[in-house]
């Protein structure tokens, strides 16, 4: 990512055109919202005027999305979700539906952000079920990995786990996304208890992540897995794995460094602080947090802050300089009960109620262990909100669903029905035409006819022959099998193949009684039969019996129903 930006820097440099410097400008304010959210901001706010004064509706749509993102890395929601709601209009007016899916992806990470994560849901879903038929695995599998976040929140392991698999399988093995997911993947396993585990997943990430350029992302998991590492020797008493994971902490401080990124610094700080203490090594534990302390302090991040002088106040009242250590607790409980930092709260009053305890200051010590028990119910209580907030989440995503489901049920209904009807018109149409041709047909017979009569009435002699002529036309007008086809062919819509099964059954009948059971089957009187076949009644009666000796049937059997079952 650093060489990254760097060539995008020198790009900007170089630039000739506007619309040169519009599109890397965007692309350098996309690939800097991690590492200098401010800066991104600035940047992609000159590409959006450079994307208004050449009216470029599509670089206009990407920027006013990654402005949301850059108000987002900074906090300011309410701006984000502002610039968002331009970005969804101005992606439905470019018709684009992969920044209109990467929109609705960026809306549930903000949503994420604030901890909406029903909504947060909601709009990734959106975004995944528009991505789906499209040929962009890169965003789909960003989709994925923003969907296991958000249900590794909701606490539903398995559903995040089957999320970043997806993501691994969409965009391979070898992209800094897919390092990312095997990160995921290892918070997921470390979060449900399985540390060798979460441990394999961590090194698979910094493997992939070692051929590509994002320094902020290797430090990162670098401190991840340093920290794993320490968890899975505080689990098990041993020291093991601390010189690795010391290594790998110190590496990612001096990354985050080359990074400037002063909060994850920060972090690492506390982390690394925390090896030094369980390696027994005081001394550099209190360094770290010293200096995490004063960092924290210059940029105002007062979770850390306090974090920080809970961990040196513990450090003095562990080697019984309590006078240090009040002094370090009364300000860090200052600072929590200004920001509302609840945990925190408990565990500063719990420490204090002890060190009076133990000094037998029964009045300081009551005092304090009142205010931990007030605020370890409080906890308790947010706790179990939180959890039936999760389950409302669920059975709101459980409705959403299926209502989703009966939606596609019934617009596959109305799609059958559409088929339905569209396949009904077109038999229609075709017996229209085929209704049409044997009008037409018969029109021309009997204008032919009608041409030799004239002639036959004004012939002097040889009427003879013309008589004959006239009877030959009948004749096959009369045994016309285009006319038939016609209607062999429209008959076997309706009722398949009922010609062939009952041939094949009764090869011994005749092509004349095979047209015999095509009208008896569709329940056609004797007289209409002997019209169409032009035969007289008698005849079809006849025909009628020697195809009831043919299949075998009683005097007590009806023809008609026995060919209906056929």
């Amino acid at each position: 990512m650093k060489i990254e930006i760097e060539r995008l820097e020198q790009g900007l440099q170089e630039s000739n055109t506007a619309s040169e410097r519009a599109v890397l400008l965007r692309s350098l304010s996309e690939a800097l919202l991690k590492v200098d959210p401010k800066r991104s901001l600035s940047l992609v706010r000159e590409a959006l005027q450079l994307g208004v004064t050449r009216q470029n509706k599509e670089l206009y749509a990407q920027c006013l999305r990654i402005l949301a993102c850059s108000y987002g890395a900074m906090s300011n929601f309410a701006e984000a979700f502002r610039q968002l709601e331009r970005a969804r209009a101005a992606a439905q007016a470019l018709d684009d539906e992969s920044e209109l899916a990467a929109t609705l992806r960026d809306t549930g990470r903000v949503y994420f952000m604030v901890g909406e994560h029903l909504q947060a849901l909601i709009h990734t879903r959106q975004a995944l079920d528009l991505c789906q038929p499209l040929d962009n695995g890169y965003l789909r599998g960003q989709i994925y990995s923003l969907l296991g976040n958000i249900q590794f929140q909701l606490g539903d392991s398995k559903e995040a786990l089957e999320c970043y698999f997806q993501t691994l399988n969409i965009i391979g093995p070898e992209s800094r996304y897919a390092a990312i997911a095997l990160d995921d993947i290892a918070n997921v396993y470390s979060a449900m208890g399985d540390m060798p585990q979460s441990i394999v997943y961590s090194r698979k990430a910094l493997a992939a992540l070692s051929k590509q350029d994002d320094l902020h992302e290797l430090a990162n998991v670098s401190a991840n897995l340093g920290s794993r590492l320490l968890m899975l020797d505080r689990a098990s008493n041993e020291m093991t794995n601390i010189p690795e994971a010391r290594a790998l902490l110190l590496k990612a401080l001096e990354l985050f460094r080359e990074c400037r990124s002063t909060t994850r610094q920060i972090l690492t700080l506390l982390g690394l602080g925390s090896l030094h203490h369980y390696a027994g090594e005081r001394d550099e534990a209190v360094r770290c947090w010293e200096e995490c302390r004063d960092r924290a302090q210059a940029i105002a991040h007062n979770q850390y802050y306090t974090s920080a002088l809970i961990n040196l106040a513990a450090v003095k009242s562990s080697t019984g300089d309590e006078d240090a250590a009040i002094p370090m607790y009364e300000q860090a409980l200052a600072c929590a009960h200004k920001n509302g930092l609840k945990r925190y709260l408990a565990e500063i009053h719990k420490s204090l109620y002890s060190i009076y305890e133990g000094r037998a200051a029964w009045r300081e010590a009551f005092r304090h262990l009142k205010s931990y028990q007030e605020y370890d119910r409080q906890l308790l209580g947010e706790d179990k909100q939180k959890q039936i907030a999760k389950m409302q989440i669920g059975f709101e995503v459980e409705r959403l669903e299926h209502e989703k489901m009966l939606a596609e049920k019934e617009n596959d209904v109305l799609k059958l029905r559409q088929q339905q009807l569209e396949e009904s018109v077109r038999q229609k149409t075709n017996r229209v035409i085929a209704v049409a041709l044997l009008l037409s047909q018969k029109n021309e017979l009997l204008q032919s006819l009608q041409r030799q009569i004239r002639v036959f009435l004004e012939a002097p002699q040889g009427k003879s022959d013309l008589i004959k002529g006239v009877a030959r036309q009948l004749r096959e007008s009369i045994n016309d099998e285009k006319s038939w086809d016609a209607f062999l062919n429209e008959f076997e819509q309706l009722h398949g193949d009922f010609v062939h099964s009952i041939s094949a059954r009764f090869p011994q009948l005749t092509p004349l009684e095979l047209k015999l059971c095509t009208l008896l089957k569709l329940n056609l009187t004797t007289k209409d039969i002997s019209r169409l076949l032009c035969v007289s009644i008698r005849s079809v009666e006849q025909y009628r019996y020697r195809l009831r000796r043919k299949f075998g049937l009683s005097r007590d059997d009806n023809l008609t129903v026995f060919l209906a079952a056929c």
